[in-house]
């Protein structure tokens, strides 16, 4: 895909939720692309308390309500799970990013990869009104999708959270966006002021900003503030509190 604003930069996504009705040959490069998905999820499944459908469960603790959290690959889940405390369970999937490299079928295919995450949520009882939902990067359109569904399956409003993603979705739960401060993928980094448009969003938000720039969140020291993040928003959450569209530039536990 060619450089983009970070606008721009998601628009194969569809703005409403929409399911392409695939050919045969389309149906088979899913399958496909799920299988590789599967294959590379075996290559850390060790490291996972266990796998659940197309996902993988880490700390397998109840104090806390688990986090959904889809990655771009099978090491992220890995690495963030051992930041996180041993009683915050946190289930693990990858975007569309493992399933093909054709922008054109990230487009056709996101609905369907998203039934299946939501299918395998429901068939585990993890759909409950305590949801954290997040996603970087790719993953958070998958996140997008997953909490609007959610709410309309079940009536829930999950916590939404995403990395470096601007929303193509007007997800109305409460949602805390996080960007890093040198990424192209920061709308603050752009010509186009953020601040107006989701000034309009009628859901409660907030915005964190990590000290990095995009693909090296789950390096260290980028995971701690990444880690710390998480744990902020949800925490906050779980407590019924709100965000009241703040901008938090530096956050420390």
């Amino acid at each position: 895909m060619p450089a983009l604003n970070p606008y721009e930069r998601w628009g194969y996504i569809p703005k409403l939720i929409r399911f392409f009705e695939l050919t045969d040959k389309e149906q088979g490069e899913f399958d496909v692309g799920i299988s590789k998905l599967l294959s590379d999820r075996s290559k850390i499944a060790k490291y996972a308390a266990q796998t659940c459908g197309e996902l993988l469960l880490f700390n397998p603790g109840n104090s806390n309500p688990p986090i959904f959290w889809c990655f771009n690959n099978w090491s992220e889940p890995l690495l963030l799970a051992r930041q996180l405390p041993e009683s915050q369970p946190l289930f693990a999937a990858v975007s569309a990013h493992q399933v093909t490299n054709k922008w054109h079928l990230k487009r056709r295919f996101h609905e369907h990869l998203v039934s299946r995450y939501l299918e395998t949520l429901e068939e585990h009882n993890l759909l409950h009104s305590s949801m954290v939902i997040g996603g970087n990067c790719q993953g958070g359109p998958i996140a997008e999708s997953l909490a609007i569904r959610v709410k309309e399956k079940k009536g829930h409003q999950p916590l939404l959270l995403t990395l470096d993603y601007v929303h193509r979705k007007q997800y109305d739960g409460p949602t805390f966006m996080m960007f890093g401060k040198y990424s192209s993928y920061n709308p603050f980094n752009s010509r186009i002021d953020p601040l107006p448009i989701w000034g309009k969003k009628t859901c409660d938000w907030g915005v964190g900003m990590l000290d990095e720039t995009h693909g090296r969140y789950f390096r260290e020291p980028a995971l701690f503030e990444l880690r710390d993040y998480i744990r902020f928003a949800a925490e906050r959450y779980w407590a019924k509190g709100a965000f009241s569209q703040e901008l938090v530039e530096c956050l420390s536990l």
